[in-house]
Protein backbone atom coordinates (compact mmCIF):
# COMPACT_ATOMS: atom_id res chain seq x y z
CA UNK A 1 0.00 0.00 0.00
CA UNK A 2 1.34 3.04 -1.16
CA UNK A 3 0.18 6.77 0.14
CA UNK A 4 0.68 9.31 -2.87
CA UNK A 5 -0.03 13.37 -3.02
CA UNK A 6 -1.05 15.13 -6.10
CA UNK A 7 -2.25 18.27 -7.34
CA UNK A 8 -6.22 17.11 -7.11
CA UNK A 9 -5.50 14.99 -3.58
CA UNK A 10 -4.11 12.79 -1.78
CA UNK A 11 -4.70 8.87 -3.18
CA UNK A 12 -4.09 5.43 -2.06
CA UNK A 13 -2.49 3.36 -4.04
CA UNK A 14 -2.96 -0.71 -3.63
CA UNK A 15 -2.53 -3.64 -5.86
CA UNK A 16 -2.94 -1.44 -8.80
CA UNK A 17 -6.45 0.37 -7.46
CA UNK A 18 -6.50 4.14 -6.62
CA UNK A 19 -8.85 5.61 -3.86
CA UNK A 20 -8.97 9.18 -3.15
CA UNK A 21 -8.48 10.10 0.31
CA UNK A 22 -9.07 13.57 0.92
CA UNK A 23 -7.79 17.29 -0.86
CA UNK A 24 -4.63 17.78 -1.08
CA UNK A 25 -2.53 18.44 2.04
CA UNK A 26 1.43 19.33 2.22
CA UNK A 27 4.27 18.99 5.23
CA UNK A 28 5.87 21.87 4.79
CA UNK A 29 7.94 21.32 7.75
CA UNK A 30 8.84 19.07 10.91
CA UNK A 31 8.64 21.97 13.87
CA UNK A 32 10.00 21.71 17.36
CA UNK A 33 10.75 24.22 20.03
CA UNK A 34 14.45 26.14 20.17
CA UNK A 35 15.73 23.98 22.56
CA UNK A 36 14.81 21.23 19.91
CA UNK A 37 13.41 19.18 23.14
CA UNK A 38 9.77 20.06 22.75
CA UNK A 39 6.79 20.56 20.88
CA UNK A 40 7.65 18.22 18.12
CA UNK A 41 5.41 18.48 15.17
CA UNK A 42 4.23 19.50 11.59
CA UNK A 43 3.47 22.63 9.92
CA UNK A 44 0.73 21.58 7.30
CA UNK A 45 -0.58 23.92 4.81
CA UNK A 46 -3.60 22.58 2.32
CA UNK A 47 -6.85 24.60 0.45
CA UNK A 48 -10.44 24.52 1.66
CA UNK A 49 -13.68 24.50 -0.62
CA UNK A 50 -13.23 28.06 -0.83
CA UNK A 51 -10.01 27.88 -2.41
CA UNK A 52 -8.28 29.42 1.11
CA UNK A 53 -4.78 28.29 1.61
CA UNK A 54 -4.97 27.60 5.46
CA UNK A 55 -1.32 26.99 7.72
CA UNK A 56 -1.50 25.18 10.86
CA UNK A 57 0.98 23.13 13.11
CA UNK A 58 -0.06 20.31 14.74
CA UNK A 59 1.81 18.85 17.56
CA UNK A 60 3.03 15.30 17.03
CA UNK A 61 1.67 14.43 20.75
CA UNK A 62 -1.64 15.17 19.36
CA UNK A 63 -1.47 14.03 15.71
CA UNK A 64 -0.29 10.14 16.91
CA UNK A 65 -2.15 9.88 19.94
CA UNK A 66 -5.04 9.24 21.52
CA UNK A 67 -7.00 12.90 20.42
CA UNK A 68 -5.77 12.69 17.00
CA UNK A 69 -9.63 13.60 16.43
CA UNK A 70 -9.20 16.84 16.95
CA UNK A 71 -7.11 17.55 14.72
CA UNK A 72 -9.64 15.84 11.77
CA UNK A 73 -12.24 18.04 13.50
CA UNK A 74 -10.18 20.89 13.10
CA UNK A 75 -9.10 20.13 9.39
CA UNK A 76 -12.71 19.55 8.88
CA UNK A 77 -13.80 22.51 10.52
CA UNK A 78 -11.54 24.60 8.24
CA UNK A 79 -13.45 23.41 5.03
CA UNK A 80 -11.25 20.52 4.13
CA UNK A 81 -12.48 17.82 1.85
CA UNK A 82 -12.30 14.33 3.27
CA UNK A 83 -14.00 11.60 1.72
CA UNK A 84 -16.00 9.17 3.32
CA UNK A 85 -15.11 5.89 4.70
CA UNK A 86 -13.96 3.91 7.80
CA UNK A 87 -10.34 4.29 7.40
CA UNK A 88 -9.59 7.70 5.85
CA UNK A 89 -8.72 9.90 8.29
CA UNK A 90 -5.61 6.82 10.18
CA UNK A 91 -4.85 6.85 5.86
CA UNK A 92 -4.63 10.65 5.98
CA UNK A 93 -2.93 10.73 9.76
CA UNK A 94 -0.32 7.63 8.29
CA UNK A 95 0.61 9.79 5.64
CA UNK A 96 1.24 13.20 7.65
CA UNK A 97 3.22 10.68 10.02
CA UNK A 98 5.39 9.60 7.23
CA UNK A 99 6.56 12.95 5.78
CA UNK A 100 7.27 14.16 9.12
CA UNK A 101 10.26 12.56 8.82
CA UNK A 102 11.15 13.62 5.00
CA UNK A 103 10.52 17.29 5.49
CA UNK A 104 12.41 20.18 5.82
CA UNK A 105 12.96 21.65 9.88
CA UNK A 106 11.69 24.57 11.35
CA UNK A 107 11.52 26.18 15.21
CA UNK A 108 8.56 27.12 17.01
CA UNK A 109 8.67 29.80 19.55
CA UNK A 110 5.55 30.97 21.84
CA UNK A 111 6.68 34.08 22.97
CA UNK A 112 7.95 37.36 21.25
CA UNK A 113 11.32 38.63 21.48
CA UNK A 114 15.14 37.14 20.78
CA UNK A 115 15.07 33.39 20.41
CA UNK A 116 19.01 32.94 19.36
CA UNK A 117 20.12 35.69 17.32
CA UNK A 118 16.20 35.68 15.74
CA UNK A 119 13.44 38.21 17.34
CA UNK A 120 9.97 36.85 16.71
CA UNK A 121 6.48 38.33 16.53
CA UNK A 122 3.00 37.28 15.44
CA UNK A 123 3.16 38.75 12.15
CA UNK A 124 7.03 38.97 11.50
CA UNK A 125 10.40 37.55 11.82
CA UNK A 126 13.57 39.01 11.75
CA UNK A 127 17.27 37.82 12.22
CA UNK A 128 19.92 35.45 10.63
CA UNK A 129 18.96 31.31 11.33
CA UNK A 130 19.71 28.31 9.37
CA UNK A 131 16.27 27.44 9.65
CA UNK A 132 12.48 29.42 9.57
CA UNK A 133 11.19 30.55 12.87
CA UNK A 134 7.50 30.37 13.17
CA UNK A 135 5.34 31.93 15.93
CA UNK A 136 2.88 29.35 17.82
CA UNK A 137 0.88 30.59 20.73
CA UNK A 138 -2.25 29.54 22.58
CA UNK A 139 -2.59 33.37 23.66
CA UNK A 140 -3.92 36.15 22.12
CA UNK A 141 -1.27 37.98 20.51
CA UNK A 142 -0.87 41.70 20.49
CA UNK A 143 -1.42 43.71 17.52
CA UNK A 144 2.04 43.52 15.37
CA UNK A 145 0.74 44.29 12.39
CA UNK A 146 2.34 47.64 10.04
CA UNK A 147 -0.13 49.96 8.57
CA UNK A 148 1.67 52.61 6.39
CA UNK A 149 5.03 52.92 5.66
CA UNK A 150 7.93 54.59 7.76
CA UNK A 151 7.76 57.46 5.89
CA UNK A 152 3.98 58.13 6.50
CA UNK A 153 5.24 57.62 10.61
CA UNK A 154 7.52 60.12 10.49
CA UNK A 155 5.10 62.41 8.75
CA UNK A 156 2.30 61.73 10.90
CA UNK A 157 3.70 61.27 14.61
CA UNK A 158 7.28 61.05 14.58
CA UNK A 159 7.51 65.37 13.07
CA UNK A 160 5.56 66.74 16.15
CA UNK A 161 7.57 64.71 18.51
CA UNK A 162 10.49 67.58 18.21
CA UNK A 163 10.59 69.87 20.89
CA UNK A 164 8.74 67.51 23.05
CA UNK A 165 10.76 65.68 25.63
CA UNK A 166 7.98 63.51 26.92
CA UNK A 167 7.00 61.92 23.07
CA UNK A 168 10.29 61.28 22.59
CA UNK A 169 10.97 59.34 25.89
CA UNK A 170 8.12 57.00 24.84
CA UNK A 171 9.15 56.43 21.65
CA UNK A 172 12.40 55.39 23.40
CA UNK A 173 10.52 53.65 25.66
CA UNK A 174 9.33 51.45 23.19
CA UNK A 175 12.10 50.86 21.07
CA UNK A 176 14.46 49.91 24.86
CA UNK A 177 12.53 46.37 25.18
CA UNK A 178 14.26 44.43 22.77
CA UNK A 179 17.42 45.57 24.23
CA UNK A 180 16.87 44.40 27.58
CA UNK A 181 18.57 41.21 27.11
CA UNK A 182 21.96 42.21 25.40
CA UNK A 183 22.11 45.52 28.06
CA UNK A 184 21.37 42.71 30.95
CA UNK A 185 18.93 44.77 32.32
CA UNK A 186 16.14 43.42 34.75
CA UNK A 187 12.52 44.01 34.29
CA UNK A 188 11.60 47.94 35.52
CA UNK A 189 9.13 50.22 34.35
CA UNK A 190 8.75 54.45 34.14
CA UNK A 191 5.35 55.52 35.90
CA UNK A 192 3.84 58.94 34.38
CA UNK A 193 2.18 60.85 36.84
CA UNK A 194 0.37 64.21 36.11
CA UNK A 195 -2.86 65.56 36.59
CA UNK A 196 -5.82 64.69 33.93
CA UNK A 197 -6.25 66.36 30.27
CA UNK A 198 -2.30 66.80 30.31
CA UNK A 199 -2.15 64.11 27.22
CA UNK A 200 -0.69 60.76 29.15
CA UNK A 201 -3.06 58.55 27.33
CA UNK A 202 -2.13 60.09 24.35
CA UNK A 203 2.04 59.79 25.02
CA UNK A 204 1.40 55.68 25.72
CA UNK A 205 -0.69 55.84 22.41
CA UNK A 206 2.21 57.17 20.42
CA UNK A 207 4.21 55.01 21.97
CA UNK A 208 2.08 51.76 21.52
CA UNK A 209 2.29 52.91 17.48
CA UNK A 210 6.06 52.23 17.56
CA UNK A 211 5.03 48.45 17.54
CA UNK A 212 1.20 48.03 16.43
CA UNK A 213 -2.04 48.69 16.31
CA UNK A 214 -3.93 50.29 18.95
CA UNK A 215 -4.72 46.99 20.92
CA UNK A 216 -0.98 47.25 21.39
CA UNK A 217 -1.48 49.30 24.73
CA UNK A 218 -3.26 47.89 27.87
CA UNK A 219 -5.17 49.27 30.77
CA UNK A 220 -4.33 48.68 33.98
CA UNK A 221 -7.61 47.35 34.86
CA UNK A 222 -8.17 44.85 32.24
CA UNK A 223 -4.97 43.68 32.82
CA UNK A 224 -5.05 42.86 36.73
CA UNK A 225 -6.09 39.59 37.19
CA UNK A 226 -4.29 38.10 33.65
CA UNK A 227 -1.07 40.07 33.99
CA UNK A 228 1.08 36.82 33.32
CA UNK A 229 -0.12 36.67 30.08
CA UNK A 230 0.13 40.13 29.79
CA UNK A 231 3.56 40.74 30.32
CA UNK A 232 4.32 37.09 28.37
CA UNK A 233 2.84 38.24 25.07
CA UNK A 234 5.67 41.63 25.58
CA UNK A 235 8.52 39.31 25.91
CA UNK A 236 11.58 41.62 25.55
CA UNK A 237 8.94 44.61 24.03
CA UNK A 238 7.61 47.46 26.12
CA UNK A 239 4.12 47.07 27.62
CA UNK A 240 2.12 50.38 27.66
CA UNK A 241 -0.34 49.97 30.93
CA UNK A 242 -2.65 52.90 31.17
CA UNK A 243 -4.75 54.57 34.01
CA UNK A 244 -3.08 53.10 37.23
CA UNK A 245 -6.24 54.89 39.55
CA UNK A 246 -8.57 52.54 37.79
CA UNK A 247 -6.98 49.17 39.24
CA UNK A 248 -7.67 48.11 42.86
CA UNK A 249 -4.61 48.68 45.15
CA UNK A 250 -4.66 45.58 45.68
CA UNK A 251 -4.30 44.03 41.98
CA UNK A 252 -1.93 46.85 41.73
CA UNK A 253 0.41 45.51 44.60
CA UNK A 254 0.22 41.67 42.89
CA UNK A 255 0.88 43.24 39.28
CA UNK A 256 4.06 45.20 40.32
CA UNK A 257 5.33 42.19 42.01
CA UNK A 258 4.81 39.41 39.15
CA UNK A 259 5.84 41.92 36.66
CA UNK A 260 9.20 42.65 37.97
CA UNK A 261 9.90 39.31 39.36
CA UNK A 262 9.49 37.88 35.63
CA UNK A 263 8.01 35.26 36.24
CA UNK A 264 4.36 33.60 36.67
CA UNK A 265 3.00 31.73 39.63
CA UNK A 266 4.37 28.20 40.19
CA UNK A 267 1.50 25.58 39.09
CA UNK A 268 0.97 21.90 38.59
CA UNK A 269 0.30 20.50 35.75
CA UNK A 270 -2.79 17.64 35.13
CA UNK A 271 -0.41 14.89 36.19
CA UNK A 272 0.27 16.75 39.32
CA UNK A 273 4.18 17.57 38.39
CA UNK A 274 5.64 21.19 38.77
CA UNK A 275 4.45 22.73 35.25
CA UNK A 276 6.90 24.62 33.64
CA UNK A 277 6.05 28.51 34.60
CA UNK A 278 6.18 31.63 31.92
CA UNK A 279 8.88 33.94 32.19
CA UNK A 280 9.48 37.66 30.47
CA UNK A 281 11.78 40.64 30.47
CA UNK A 282 9.69 43.55 29.83
CA UNK A 283 9.50 47.30 30.04
CA UNK A 284 6.74 49.13 31.42
CA UNK A 285 5.45 52.42 30.62
CA UNK A 286 2.42 53.66 32.99
CA UNK A 287 0.24 56.63 33.46
CA UNK A 288 -2.02 58.31 35.95
CA UNK A 289 -3.00 60.85 38.15
CA UNK A 290 -1.62 58.67 41.59
CA UNK A 291 1.92 58.03 42.87
CA UNK A 292 2.49 55.16 44.49
CA UNK A 293 2.37 55.91 47.81
CA UNK A 294 -1.04 57.77 47.11
CA UNK A 295 -2.11 54.09 45.97
CA UNK A 296 -0.46 52.25 49.04
CA UNK A 297 -1.76 53.97 51.35
CA UNK A 298 -5.21 53.13 51.02
CA UNK A 299 -3.38 49.48 51.87
CA UNK A 300 -2.24 51.15 55.28
CA UNK A 301 1.45 50.99 54.33
CA UNK A 302 4.69 52.80 52.00
CA UNK A 303 5.25 50.92 48.46
CA UNK A 304 8.76 49.05 49.45
CA UNK A 305 12.15 50.86 48.22
CA UNK A 306 12.02 47.61 45.33
CA UNK A 307 8.86 48.69 44.06
CA UNK A 308 9.57 52.47 44.15
CA UNK A 309 13.15 51.66 42.09
CA UNK A 310 11.56 48.87 39.56
CA UNK A 311 8.84 51.54 38.80
CA UNK A 312 9.97 54.55 38.61
CA UNK A 313 7.94 58.07 39.27
CA UNK A 314 8.18 60.55 36.32
CA UNK A 315 5.83 63.37 37.19
CA UNK A 316 4.82 65.60 33.61
CA UNK A 317 6.43 69.33 34.07
CA UNK A 318 5.79 70.07 30.42
CA UNK A 319 4.45 73.65 29.23
CA UNK A 320 1.55 72.16 28.25
CA UNK A 321 1.49 68.96 29.78
CA UNK A 322 3.06 66.78 27.82
CA UNK A 323 4.15 68.99 25.38
CA UNK A 324 6.05 71.39 24.93
CA UNK A 325 6.16 72.34 21.67
CA UNK A 326 2.76 72.14 19.65
CA UNK A 327 4.44 73.11 16.31
CA UNK A 328 1.31 74.22 14.30
CA UNK A 329 -1.48 73.22 16.40
CA UNK A 330 -3.19 76.07 17.69
CA UNK A 331 -4.26 74.77 20.99
CA UNK A 332 -2.80 71.59 23.36
CA UNK A 333 -5.91 69.88 22.84
CA UNK A 334 -5.61 70.17 19.44
CA UNK A 335 -1.93 68.75 19.50
CA UNK A 336 -2.87 65.78 21.56
CA UNK A 337 -5.83 64.81 19.45
CA UNK A 338 -4.15 64.88 15.99
CA UNK A 339 -1.33 62.37 18.21
CA UNK A 340 -4.13 60.14 19.17
CA UNK A 341 -5.58 60.04 15.23
CA UNK A 342 -2.43 59.52 13.86
CA UNK A 343 -1.05 56.87 15.92
CA UNK A 344 -4.52 55.17 15.31
CA UNK A 345 -4.13 55.62 11.16
CA UNK A 346 -0.27 54.63 10.71
CA UNK A 347 1.44 52.36 12.90
CA UNK A 348 4.19 48.97 13.90
CA UNK A 349 6.91 50.93 11.07
CA UNK A 350 9.43 51.81 13.24
CA UNK A 351 9.78 48.87 15.79
CA UNK A 352 10.16 46.87 12.60
CA UNK A 353 12.74 48.89 11.21
CA UNK A 354 14.31 48.65 13.83
CA UNK A 355 14.37 45.24 14.65
CA UNK A 356 15.99 44.58 11.56
CA UNK A 357 18.73 46.83 12.14
CA UNK A 358 19.91 45.78 15.60
CA UNK A 359 19.36 41.83 13.98
CA UNK A 360 21.88 42.64 11.19
CA UNK A 361 24.45 41.76 13.73
CA UNK A 362 23.47 39.97 16.80
CA UNK A 363 27.15 40.07 17.99
CA UNK A 364 28.29 43.41 17.69
CA UNK A 365 25.00 44.17 19.33
CA UNK A 366 25.81 42.31 22.54
CA UNK A 367 28.81 44.36 23.14
CA UNK A 368 27.83 47.91 21.82
CA UNK A 369 25.37 48.30 24.01
CA UNK A 370 26.87 47.52 27.74
CA UNK A 371 29.60 49.61 26.58
CA UNK A 372 28.07 52.65 25.29
CA UNK A 373 25.31 52.10 28.47
CA UNK A 374 28.26 52.17 30.75
CA UNK A 375 29.58 55.00 28.83
CA UNK A 376 26.10 57.27 29.45
CA UNK A 377 26.15 56.16 33.23
CA UNK A 378 29.48 57.03 33.51
CA UNK A 379 28.53 60.78 32.18
CA UNK A 380 25.45 61.13 33.99
CA UNK A 381 26.12 59.64 37.77
CA UNK A 382 26.57 62.64 40.49
CA UNK A 383 29.15 61.92 42.86
CA UNK A 384 28.21 59.97 45.80
CA UNK A 385 25.32 58.27 43.96
CA UNK A 386 23.32 55.46 45.62
CA UNK A 387 23.06 52.13 44.44
CA UNK A 388 19.27 52.20 44.01
CA UNK A 389 20.46 55.79 42.17
CA UNK A 390 22.55 53.89 39.69
CA UNK A 391 20.21 51.42 39.02
CA UNK A 392 17.74 54.26 38.15
CA UNK A 393 20.51 55.79 35.78
CA UNK A 394 21.03 52.63 33.58
CA UNK A 395 17.46 52.35 32.87
CA UNK A 396 17.17 56.04 31.32
CA UNK A 397 20.62 55.37 29.62
CA UNK A 398 19.08 52.25 28.16
CA UNK A 399 16.53 54.21 27.06
CA UNK A 400 19.08 56.61 25.25
CA UNK A 401 21.00 53.98 23.50
CA UNK A 402 17.73 52.87 21.81
CA UNK A 403 17.23 56.44 20.53
CA UNK A 404 20.45 57.23 19.51
CA UNK A 405 20.58 54.10 17.39
CA UNK A 406 17.34 55.21 15.83
CA UNK A 407 18.59 58.82 15.38
CA UNK A 408 21.90 57.79 13.74
CA UNK A 409 20.04 55.67 11.01
CA UNK A 410 17.60 57.99 10.53
CA UNK A 411 14.80 55.86 11.72
CA UNK A 412 13.12 59.19 13.51
CA UNK A 413 12.67 62.79 12.77
CA UNK A 414 15.29 63.93 15.20
CA UNK A 415 18.71 63.66 16.11
CA UNK A 416 21.11 62.34 18.59
CA UNK A 417 21.91 65.43 20.46
CA UNK A 418 18.01 65.78 20.74
CA UNK A 419 17.63 62.32 21.97
CA UNK A 420 20.33 62.97 24.62
CA UNK A 421 18.74 66.35 25.57
CA UNK A 422 14.85 65.03 25.88
CA UNK A 423 16.20 61.78 27.79
CA UNK A 424 18.57 63.51 30.12
CA UNK A 425 16.22 66.40 30.80
CA UNK A 426 13.86 63.61 32.14
CA UNK A 427 16.49 62.11 34.27
CA UNK A 428 16.71 65.20 36.17
CA UNK A 429 13.09 65.47 36.47
CA UNK A 430 12.86 62.65 37.97
CA UNK A 431 15.97 63.18 40.23
CA UNK A 432 14.70 66.60 41.22
CA UNK A 433 11.60 64.75 42.38
CA UNK A 434 13.26 61.99 44.06
CA UNK A 435 15.01 65.20 46.05
CA UNK A 436 18.13 62.74 47.13
CA UNK A 437 20.71 60.34 45.88
CA UNK A 438 20.40 58.04 48.79
CA UNK A 439 18.84 54.95 49.19
CA UNK A 440 15.27 54.94 50.03
CA UNK A 441 15.65 53.15 52.90
CA UNK A 442 18.45 55.19 54.20
CA UNK A 443 16.43 57.95 53.24
CA UNK A 444 13.59 56.98 55.62
CA UNK A 445 15.60 56.16 58.41
CA UNK A 446 17.71 59.71 58.18
CA UNK A 447 14.48 61.27 58.48
CA UNK A 448 13.36 59.36 60.91
CA UNK A 449 16.12 60.67 62.92
CA UNK A 450 15.31 64.21 61.92
CA UNK A 451 12.29 63.94 63.48
CA UNK A 452 13.28 62.88 67.12
CA UNK A 453 17.07 64.48 67.15
CA UNK A 454 16.02 67.86 68.82
CA UNK A 455 13.96 65.92 71.64
CA UNK A 456 16.53 63.17 72.27
CA UNK A 457 18.74 66.14 72.98
CA UNK A 458 16.59 67.87 75.47
CA UNK A 459 16.58 64.15 77.52
CA UNK A 460 20.35 63.23 77.71
CA UNK A 461 22.18 63.72 80.87
CA UNK A 462 25.44 64.41 80.81
CA UNK A 463 28.01 61.32 81.84
CA UNK A 464 28.43 61.04 85.42
CA UNK A 465 25.05 63.37 86.62
CA UNK A 466 22.43 61.83 88.57
CA UNK A 467 19.75 59.88 86.87
CA UNK A 468 16.40 61.22 85.86
CA UNK A 469 13.27 59.28 84.88
CA UNK A 470 12.99 61.25 81.87
CA UNK A 471 16.32 60.71 80.84
CA UNK A 472 16.60 58.28 77.80
CA UNK A 473 20.02 58.57 77.75
CA UNK A 474 24.07 60.29 78.70
CA UNK A 475 25.77 62.63 76.44
CA UNK A 476 29.63 62.21 75.92
CA UNK A 477 32.83 63.73 74.41
CA UNK A 478 35.21 61.74 72.82
CA UNK A 479 38.14 64.21 71.34
CA UNK A 480 35.66 67.13 70.99
CA UNK A 481 33.04 65.31 69.56
CA UNK A 482 29.60 64.93 71.12
CA UNK A 483 28.41 60.74 71.69
CA UNK A 484 25.03 60.36 72.47
CA UNK A 485 24.23 56.85 74.29
CA UNK A 486 20.58 56.18 74.38
CA UNK A 487 19.06 53.02 75.56
CA UNK A 488 18.42 50.58 73.31
CA UNK A 489 14.54 50.41 73.58
CA UNK A 490 14.53 54.04 73.84
CA UNK A 491 15.98 54.48 70.81
CA UNK A 492 13.70 51.27 69.01
CA UNK A 493 10.89 52.77 70.18
CA UNK A 494 12.16 56.90 68.73
CA UNK A 495 12.93 55.35 65.35
CA UNK A 496 9.66 52.72 65.49
CA UNK A 497 12.33 49.97 64.46
CA UNK A 498 11.33 46.00 64.40
CA UNK A 499 12.60 43.69 66.95
CA UNK A 500 15.00 42.80 64.25
CA UNK A 501 16.52 46.33 63.05
CA UNK A 502 20.31 45.40 62.29
CA UNK A 503 19.12 45.58 58.58
CA UNK A 504 17.89 49.56 59.29
CA UNK A 505 21.00 50.50 61.72
CA UNK A 506 23.56 48.42 59.44
CA UNK A 507 22.47 51.87 57.23
CA UNK A 508 24.25 54.14 60.05
CA UNK A 509 26.94 52.28 60.51
CA UNK A 510 27.78 52.67 56.85
CA UNK A 511 27.90 56.51 57.20
CA UNK A 512 30.01 55.98 60.73
CA UNK A 513 27.14 57.41 62.81
CA UNK A 514 26.93 54.60 64.93
CA UNK A 515 29.81 53.39 67.53
CA UNK A 516 29.41 49.90 68.83
CA UNK A 517 31.67 47.21 71.19
CA UNK A 518 29.57 44.66 70.48
CA UNK A 519 29.34 44.51 66.23
CA UNK A 520 26.88 41.82 66.22
CA UNK A 521 24.28 43.79 67.65
CA UNK A 522 24.65 46.90 66.61
CA UNK A 523 24.62 48.16 70.47
CA UNK A 524 27.46 49.63 72.69
CA UNK A 525 27.47 47.68 76.10
CA UNK A 526 28.67 49.47 79.17
CA UNK A 527 28.73 49.00 82.95
CA UNK A 528 27.19 51.77 85.38
CA UNK A 529 26.95 51.38 88.83
CA UNK A 530 27.70 47.55 89.14
CA UNK A 531 25.29 46.73 85.94
CA UNK A 532 25.60 46.22 82.02
CA UNK A 533 23.38 48.43 80.26
CA UNK A 534 22.99 48.35 76.63
CA UNK A 535 22.53 52.02 74.34
CA UNK A 536 23.09 53.20 70.69
CA UNK A 537 25.85 54.93 70.48
CA UNK A 538 24.93 57.43 67.77
CA UNK A 539 27.34 60.38 66.84
CA UNK A 540 24.65 63.14 66.34
CA UNK A 541 26.90 65.89 64.39
CA UNK A 542 27.25 63.05 62.13
CA UNK A 543 23.38 62.12 61.60
CA UNK A 544 23.15 66.10 61.10
CA UNK A 545 25.51 66.56 58.05
CA UNK A 546 24.29 63.29 56.43
CA UNK A 547 21.05 64.92 56.74
CA UNK A 548 21.90 68.21 55.44
CA UNK A 549 23.51 66.49 52.34
CA UNK A 550 20.56 64.06 51.73
CA UNK A 551 18.71 67.17 50.73
CA UNK A 552 21.79 68.34 48.14
CA UNK A 553 20.82 67.18 44.29
CA UNK A 554 23.97 69.07 42.48
CA UNK A 555 21.92 70.65 39.24
CA UNK A 556 25.27 70.64 37.49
Amino acid sequence: MQLELRNNGLFRIQDGEERKISDPICVLFRVRSDDRIRSSGVLCEWLNLDGCSVQEVFLMKILNGSQSMLIRERLLDSGFWIETGIDTWKLIQQYLVQESRKASTATIVERTGWHREVFVTPSWISGRSDEPYLYLSPRVAPNFQQKGSLDDWRQEVGRFCRGNPYLIFAIGCALTGPLLKPAGLENGGIHIVSNSADGKTALLQVCASVCGGSDFMKSWSGTANGIAAVASEHHDLVLPLDEIGMAKAEDIDTCLYQIFNGAGKLRADKTGKLAESEHWRVLVLSSGEKWLSEIFESLGRSPMAGQEVRLIELPVIGQHGVLNDLHSFSTPQKAIDHLKSASARTYGSLLRSFIELITTDVVDLNQYVPKELQRIVDSWLLPDSSSQVQRVTRRFALILVALQLASRNFLVNWSEDESEQAVHSLYRVWLGSRGHLMNLEEYSLLQKIGGVLAKWDKRLAKEGDVYRPTSIGYRRFIDGEELWLIHKDEFLKGLNLPTHYMRDVELLFRRQCLESNERSRGTYKLKMSGRYYRFFALWPDRVRQAMLKMEQVDDE
